[in-house]
């Protein structure tokens, strides 16, 4: 054993005291268990009497778990705070020594067996649904109620500061046991935060504590600790660095009584700071730039919570919480109503309201209802009280719908509902908040408790969890939705019609977007701006409108001078989100320039101008540009304060259209897909990043390419640029690096833009940005000299192309994917060989594809991944039986991945056997597709059993059906791609099917049929996948279930079955058989012949079960309740990744539980479950789903949908 010489040493560590220059050094200890260095805390306070705390660089340094340790910190200081230091674990109170219940409107429950009916929710109780009883009680006043719970003190009063009494010697866990609490965990009230002992409702039994205190000892703590407070109030305001990591009271809001009036709730406010920290603000003194919002005076006491690692407030927790919330703003491209929340109602209401006694709790009945409030607060006209926007009792949200909610918007929710409830605001963002009436503020707490039972994190809980010892984490400010996440939002919202237009976009300062309501929205913008438009609505105007749900000024103008008005009709309207005009009148050069001019310096979010196009465009001077109108692109490029800008040309059969239900929606289509008549696109999407994306139609893409370089002044200005000939496909596409994107060249920028050689600035780029062409035809290699493709996609036959191809990977050395459709049908490997040489030398390509067009069938794609280097190269390919693929086995048969065969013939076949022996080495086969199997020649199948069944391959799929294979149709396809000779090897079984075809039908089904389940039978050992359509006879099935074989797949995965069968789905024998021989639990029998049991068991236990059912899909079947019962236990549905029936009968609501049952809780792998009947199904069903379902632990990108019902 070694001897750990670092146990004889001393170690120090470094404290320096307030004001001193010099750390003194205090020795460290040995942990006698753990072998780890300390500091104890009784010697810190030997050197520092008055030292309460340690910090390094502002930030709190905590106690270990004993509260009497400190982990060392080698080679740093550590700085010792004083201040005033309160005794631990005392119960303080001032009075006569009586401390009853004091509630706000709401009983606290401390109830936390998770037992019980959970069928409703109360504004304060328990976890469950039922027991939570928000009824209001009578508030006593009392002016200062302390309990500190492990480092914890908990504080009631209204900023009584000071006016402590302390019981020494008692622990809280003595109060709390002598209190007969048996729960550790104490709920927090929706009005106040209560410990627990305190309350007289605490807990079922409702016990009172009483606590004796000494009026005199708590005086003289209070003048003692006077003049030390006062002291570090003057640090904190020399430093506020230091006030973030202070004690800081937090203050929780006022409870009132049923008595209250419901004017409003007298809450505190708590204002972030610009940097991120929470400062404390009283509500009696508003911020400066902020008109002070009428508040009703305090009808009840108020209560504080004191946290020893570092005090803070509850309302300084939901600050801190909801601090990106209220300093981020929001742009005109991901413009929402910024602060919306769900609130609870009842379903027979009538109105916006409820009176104060219809909504104690809720339940399995209660609707919610989607709300918002003005953003108004940082308008410094604006003094009137923000208030709420209520739909109409048609956008009543069910419960079951906000399951798909909560994950997208859930914690955001919770943050804006918990931001009101406790009045926390920013200074520079919100001043106003809505009525806080009774009814409001019960409603708000009781949607928080709701969510807070469907797995939302709040503050609140965060807080009792503190307090119960459950929690000692940080709780940190919400994650801000996505702007995925907002658009699925908002998507859900309009399409189950849930809000209505309430709620009119704003331009407010620095260019944002915010929402507010017609009743504040005309005192925003300026004098000039209302009389203009009240006088033009109010005289019904037919060239100008504002529409007022997308905050769009429209109009339609002949003259110039008319145009002009409007432009300075939009300035003076400064809050004009949208400028729509429409010029009904060619532009001259003159008045382009002087539209220009209006487009360079109007102060809106978005612009979509539509102006005649000139009969006949001549711009010399910017080649390639041929549809003109460069001024106003340029005006719009230059005008920062634009997002977006549109630009169209109307087409003829659309001069004298000119409505638009939703200007908003149209202009962030258009950039989405293309509009009719499109000229320019230009958005600018984030206002951090002044680059912007602009789309152009043009008549020459690679003279236009060097044009918009000359004119925008350089490229460094775009972050991608877009050039269109049709409007429906992109030319070239150009994607700039980002500047501090980390790519070597990012940062240089377009400074030699009058030069026409483009090539020279993207190499002093490096190379990082991306080129991609999409065209029919090269025109004159215009596109070849630019040198910097990454991508290709181009029409291309071998003999017209192939010298210009050739050019392109010899000059784009960045060039990545090269993708060749081939419209003449080439040999594919003909086409490689070309260009094999240049592949193997070139320095980035990753792919070459060749593509095949055929008629009324899928395309045939030949690909090749890492051509460059032969040892690595693979070749995947989807071929039908017209393409030429003799070659391409012979060249590539070892190189092949993948390989999807479709009607084949069978010369090619051949030659895949031959190259496919094992004398040949091996091959990279992996994934094998036979699809129709029942319309391949004999020789083909045969050729293709040898195959599979001589190569290990991992993925074999089998596609066929119980159809008569249609030799006419495969004989004119092939007759079209092979110049009308037919191939010579048509085998007897192929006539035999063709003469049956003039006779009976049903010969040539049962033909396809045996030929089917001869194939599945040959190869069954292999397949993975097996999909099949069967008549309406179950011959393919009842062909499968003469041969017990046919059961044998061990290797079986995936299985989809379609067809009408008679009378149901296990009406075939074979089918359950196999269900049976695939079911979980099956063991492998033993060879020994020791077998027990009856001798069904035996035969379905005598195959290999080495795989279980993973995706499993009927459709067009008919299966009864009693059949389902035992397919459920024939499917293990833990792993199950795709679980798709389609039945002609009915569904059992009692079969739709039990198939919600079997899921299992932990259902990770499942990715798409539904069943489906052409019926729907009625509420109640509905909602006993929806409960069943919820409880499903569900991942991400999971579809479930039963009877049309879309549950995640």
């Amino acid at each position: 054993m070694v001897e750990d010489r670092s146990a004889f040493e001393t170690y120090f560590q470094a404290f320096r005291a307030p004001g001193e220059q010099e750390p003194i050094l205090i020795p460290v200890v040995r942990h006698p268990i753990l072998n780890e260095l300390y500091v104890l805390w009784c010697d810190i306070t030997t050197c520092f009497p008055r030292a309460t705390r340690v910090q390094y660089t502002n930030v709190f340094v905590p106690l270990l778990k004993d509260d009497r340790l400190y982990r060392h910190h080698p080679g740093i200081v550590l700085d010792v705070i004083y201040g005033d230091w309160a005794p631990k674990k005392v119960i303080k109170q001032k009075g006569r020594g009586v401390v009853q219940g004091t509630v706000g409107s709401d009983t606290i429950h401390t109830s936390n067996d998770g037992g019980g009916n959970k069928d409703t929710v109360d504004g304060e109780g328990g976890e469950t649904l039922d027991q939570l009883d928000s009824a209001p009680v009578a508030t006593h006043p009392c002016e200062d109620d302390t309990l500190s719970i492990d480092g914890c003190d908990i504080v009631g009063g209204s900023d009584c500061t000071g006016q402590r009494q302390s019981v020494e010697g008692r622990s809280v866990q003595a109060s709390v046991q002598e209190a007969n609490i048996s729960s550790p965990s104490a709920s927090i009230g929706d009005e106040e935060l209560e410990a627990a002992g305190i309350d007289g409702a605490v807990g079922e039994a409702g016990v009172e504590v009483k606590v004796e205190v000494e009026v005199k000892a708590k005086v003289e703590a209070e003048v003692k600790a006077k003049p030390e407070m006062e002291a570090e109030a003057k640090v904190e305001a020399k430093h506020p660095a230091y006030a973030g990591n202070h004690a800081t009271p937090i203050q929780l809001p006022t409870s009132t009584t049923d008595s209250a009036p419901e004017t409003g709730y007298p809450f505190p406010t708590t204002t972030p700071g610009k940097e991120g920290v929470p400062k404390p603000s009283t509500a009696s003194k508003p911020a400066a730039s902020k008109p002070a919002a009428s508040k009703p005076e305090s009808t009840g006491p108020t209560t504080t919570m004191f946290i020893q690692e570092g005090h803070l407030r509850i309302t300084d927790v939901v600050a801190n919480r909801v601090k990106d919330i209220l300093n981020t703003q929001n742009s005109w491209w991901n413009s929402y109503p910024k602060y919306f929340c769900f609130l609870p109602m009842l379903a027979t209401i009538t109105g916006t309201t409820t009176s104060a006694d219809t909504l104690d709790k809720i339940s399995d009945t209660t609707v919610f209802q989607l709300c918002n409030y003005c953003d108004c607060g940082d308008v410094a006209s604006q003094k009137d009280p923000s208030h709420w926007t209520f739909g109409s009792s048609h956008t009543d949200v069910p419960q079951e719908h906000l399951a798909s909610i909560i994950p997208l918007v859930g914690e955001f929710i919770v943050a804006v509902l918990e931001m009101i409830k406790y009045r926390v605001a920013a200074a520079d963002v919100i001043g106003l908040f809505p009525e806080s009436t009774l009814d409001i503020h019960r409603r708000v707490s009781l949607a928080i408790r709701f969510f807070e039972l469907k797995g939302v994190q709040s503050c609140e809980k965060y807080v009792r969890d503190r307090l119960s010892g459950s929690s000692s984490g940080v709780l940190g400010p919400v994650a801000l939705p996505s702007q995925k996440q907002v658009h699925d939002f908002w998507r859900i919202v309009k399409r189950r019609s849930w809000m209505t237009h309430e709620m009119m976009p704003h331009r407010i300062a620095g260019g944002h977007i915010g929402w507010m309501c017609m009743l504040h929205w005309f005192p925003t913008s300026s004098t000039e701006g209302e009389n203009v438009l009240g006088e033009l609505m109010g005289r019904a105007s037919k060239d100008i409108e504002y529409a007022t749900e997308t905050g769009a000024v429209i109009s339609t103008v002949g003259t110039l001078k008319r145009a002009q008005e409007v432009f300075r009709l939009v300035e003076a309207l400064s809050i004009t989100a949208i400028l729509r005009v429409s010029l009904q009148r060619e532009l001259t050069q003159d008045d382009e320039r002087e539209i220009a001019k209006e487009i360079a310096k109007v102060s809106v979010a978005a612009i979509h101008i539509t102006v005649q196009r000139a009969s006949a465009v001549q711009d010399l001077t910017n080649p390639g540009l041929g549809y003109g109108l460069v001024s106003l692109v340029m005006a719009a490029l230059r005008n920062t304060k634009l997002e977006a800008f549109v630009l169209l040309a109307p087409t003829p059969d659309e001069r004298h259209k000119n409505y638009i239900s939703d200007e908003r929606s149209f202009i962030v289509s258009s950039f989405e897909s293309l509009p009719a008549g499109m000229v320019a696109l230009i958005s600018r999407r984030t206002r951090q990043d002044e680059r912007v994306k602009a789309t152009l139609r043009a008549s020459d893409a690679a003279m236009a390419l060097k044009s918009i370089r000359r004119i925008a002044q350089g490229f460094h200005k775009f972050s991608q640029l877009e050039f269109t000939h049709d409007c429906v496909d992109m030319d070239i596409t150009i994607t700039f690096a980002a500047p501090g994107s980390g790519k070597p060249g990012c940062e240089v920028e377009d400074t030699n833009h009058s030069s026409r050689d483009i090539v020279r600035f993207f190499e002093s780029r490096q190379w990082c940005d991306e080129i991609n062409c999409d065209f029919d035809v090269i025109s004159d290699g215009a596109y070849s000299r630019l040198k910097c493709l990454t991508r290709l996609n181009m029409i291309f036959t071998l003999a017209q192309d192939r010298t210009k191809v050739r050019e392109i990977i010899k000059m784009n050395r960045n060039l990545k994917t090269l993708l060749l459709h081939n419209v003449v049908h080439d040999d594919p490997s003909q086409i490689f060989e070309a260009f094999k040489s240049l592949l193997f030398n070139h320095p980035s390509i990753e792919m070459l594809r060749v593509e095949h067009g055929h008629y009324r069938m899928a395309s045939s794609m030949f690909t090749w991944t890492n051509p460059s280097n032969p040892t690595q190269m693979k070749v995947d390919m989807t071929c039908h039986g017209g393409d030429k693929l003799q070659a391409m086995f012979q060249r590539y048969a070892p190189q092949i991945e993948g390989l999807t065969l479709e009607r084949p013939r069978p010369e090619d076949i051949a030659v895949l056997e031959k190259s496919s022996r094992l004398k040949k080495g091996p091959m990279a086969l992996r994934r094998m597709a036979i699809l129709w199997v029942n319309q391949m020649e004999e020789s083909v199948r045969n050729d293709l059993k040898t195959i599979i069944l001589r190569r290990d391959i991992e993925e074999v799929m089998v596609v066929g059906s119980a159809a008569a294979p249609s030799l006419s149709n495969q004989g004119s396809e092939s007759g079209s791609r092979l110049g009308g000779n037919r191939s010579k090897n048509v085998t007897k079984s192929s006539l035999d099917d063709k003469n049956n075809a003039s006779g009976s039908g049903s010969v040539n089904s049962a033909t396809a049929c045996t030929v089917m389940a001869d194939f599945v039978l040959a190869v069954r050992s292999k397949i993975t996948m097996l999909t099949m359509c069967d008549g309406t006879h179950c011959r393919l099935f009842e062909e499968l279930e003469q041969i017990e074989e046919s059961l044998d797949m061990p290797r079986l995965v995936s299985i989809s079955l379609a067809g009408g069968w008679d009378p149901t789905i296990f009406g075939c024998a074979w089918f359950e058989k196999l269900l049976k021989s695939k079911r979980p639990g099956l063991h492998i029998a033993s060879s020994s012949g020791g077998m027990q049991g009856p001798t069904s068991t035996i035969q379905f236990e005598k195959f290999a079960h080495t795989s279980v059912i993973t995706a499993f899909h009927l459709a067009q079947v008919v299966i009864l309740p009693e059949e389902w019962d035992r397919l459920i236990t024939y499917l293990d549905f833990s792993q199950l990744v795709n679980f798709d029936v389609f039945q002609t009968n009915a569904f059992n609501l009692r079969t739709l539980f039990k198939l919600a049952d079997a899921i299992p809780v932990d259902c990770g792998r499942l990715a798409k479950f539904t069943v489906h009947d052409g019926c729907i199904s009625k509420e109640h069903a509905y909602k006993a789903l929806f409960e069943r379902f919820r409880t499903k632990r569900i991942g991400k990108n999971v579809r479930i949908l039963v009877r049309g019902m879309r549950f995640y």
